[in-house]
């Protein structure tokens, strides 16, 4: 055995240092004699993904980014080198450094500091499932859903998830799930599947690995396991559950970036002008933190803040040099890391309140495909397509995000829902969903909008009041500006219909609430 590993080592080393001789040839050759960009280009990304220390290779994919005026695309080539050589000892070519900051400069872009394959999971709590315990090792029941938990597991960006390799002293026939991403003993949380046959259930089971106690515990019965399908659904309700009870969790390392983020994260979800300015603190401090200001979740969340101010605080924002930070912090949050799906919603969030609804679509479906199981990001993306027009796929994804909460269904949630029902025209649906949102500007106008429209005059003036006193308490010592509402009325409605907008700001106007003309 070791004779035949050493020599699987050496055929591996031969056999891709020979490719690699052969793949620069063939770029020296395209150089020479240009030809297609797009093929030169994916011809260095190979190159660089078999030697990530190739300096001529990266350079010329630098080069080629930076004609098509990427720099973003550019500065991300170098920091992978960078952290290349860095791990040899070597030092990166002056000449590289300067074209970098060149084109950092020209643009205007922020870039990492460092690779952010090392920082996308700074300070994550990390999750450990166990193998499998009281059931037959070749079952295939247990086997498609161990597989399945793995794979949702793993989409989640709010936390690390690996499964160790057996011990070799266990007679496990099935090494299929055997996957080992991390040192074992270095989790926070482990996750146990196992077989219940008095009960023809699995249960899936989240324990605090210091504490030892439980966090979560999910039943999955033999019979919806039967199906693959309903497995699905049931183990992405299991898994949001899980995430959430993770996240609230108070065993999180304290003084770690990530945990501070995490309490700013709670209060972006209470969706209230206070709360925001809680967060917004904690957020700032963060951002100029050496360790915190690498973490792209904080980024993304300076951007939100902002964002969702423009709804209920226009009293607080410094107009166009708040919209620049935040626009900032957005595409900061996507270089650092842009397979993160929380950046992409806070992007699809930003083009919405831009009016760039095309762009705002294709960053949510982005979101979708790099985890289709978070509610959060269905719960999201449902509200973005109600706004861009699409109410029957909005309904669709809005069903799904309230499937996969499983137990676990954020008040929040109802602001987006009440949106989603008022503009399909379910008037009943959003005033049910209105009474479990929280209350904040944008809440309100919809209410005072929604019971204007049936009829309801006592609903009308009750919300009214709730929104005067709303705007009292959000603009602080400022006084009460009835032009300024008008005008925040019609700049935050994110509506891609302007049938929608007419109908909303109809129904305000004979509410009493001011409401300017809409530009043309």
């Amino acid at each position: 055995e070791p004779a035949f590993d050493e020599w699987v080592h050496d055929f591996r080393v031969t056999t891709t240092a020979r490719i690699h001789r052969q793949l620069c040839d063939e770029l020296e050759q395209q150089h020479r004699a240009p030809r297609n960009s797009s093929a030169q280009m994916a011809l260095c990304e190979l190159i660089c993904a078999i030697e990530p220390a190739d300096i001529q290779a990266t350079e010329r994919l630098m080069e080629l980014h930076a004609g098509r005026d990427d720099p973003a695309a550019a500065t991300r080539c170098f920091r992978r080198l960078e952290a290349a050589l860095g791990d040899l000892d070597l030092a990166v070519p002056e000449r590289l450094r300067e074209m970098v900051a060149t084109l950092r400069g020209a643009a205007g872009v922020i870039e990492p500091a460092t690779d952010s394959r090392s920082l996308s999971h700074h300070g994550l709590p990390t999750v450990i499932l166990q193998p499998p315990s009281g059931m037959p090792a070749g079952s295939d029941q247990f086997a498609f859903a161990h597989s399945e938990v793995m794979c949702q597991l793993t989409r989640f960006h709010s936390m690390r998830c690996f499964e160790p390799l057996p011990s070799l002293s266990e007679d496990s026939r099935d090494k299929r799930c055997s996957i080992k991403l991390e040192e074992e003993g270095k989790h926070d949380y482990r996750i146990l599947l196992w077989n219940e046959p008095n009960a023809r259930a699995l249960y899936l089971r989240c324990v605090n690995a210091h504490r030892m106690d439980t966090v979560s515990c999910m039943r999955l019965s033999y019979d919806d396991l039967a199906s693959r399908a309903a497995s699905q659904r049931i183990i992405a309700s299991a898994v949001n559950t899980i995430e959430q009870d993770i996240l609230n969790d108070s065993s999180v390392q304290q003084d770690s970036p990530y945990a501070r983020w995490l309490v700013a994260l709670k209060h972006l979800q209470l969706f209230t002008a206070d709360s925001d300015r809680i967060a917004q603190q904690i957020l700032t401090e963060l951002a100029e933190d050496p360790r915190g200001s690498r973490l792209s979740l904080v980024h993304a969340s300076m951007g939100s803040v902002v964002m969702k101010r423009q709804l209920y605080s226009p009293a607080d924002l410094d107009g166009e040099d708040d919209i620049r930070r935040a626009k900032i912090s957005v595409e900061r949050a996507l270089a650092l890391d842009p397979h993160n799906p929380f950046n992409q919603v806070i992007s699809g969030w930003w083009s919405i309140q831009t009016q760039a609804h095309d762009r705002a679509l294709a960053a949510f479906n982005n979101a979708l495909t790099l985890n289709p199981y978070s509610s959060r990001v269905l719960i999201s993306a449902a509200e973005a397509h109600a706004f861009c027009g699409d109410i029957a796929g909005a309904r669709i994804l809005a069903e799904r995000a309230i499937e996969y909460s499983g137990c676990y269904a954020p008040p929040y949630f109802h602001s987006y829902l009440a949106a989603i029902a008022y503009l399909a025209g379910d008037l009943d649906d959003c005033l049910l969903r209105l009474h479990r949102a929280p209350e904040n500007l944008h809440t309100l106008l919809l209410s005072i909008a929604t019971h204007q429209e049936r009829g309801d005059m006592g609903g009308v003036a009750a919300a009214r009041a709730r929104l005067e006193s709303e705007l009292r308490q959000a603009q602080r010592e400022r006084q009460f500006d009835r032009v300024a509402l008008a005008n925040c009325i019609v700049g935050s409605n994110m509506s891609r219909d302007a049938t929608s907008r007419r109908r909303m700001f109809g129904a305000l106007e004979l509410a009493g609430v001011p409401v300017a003309a809409e530009p043309a």
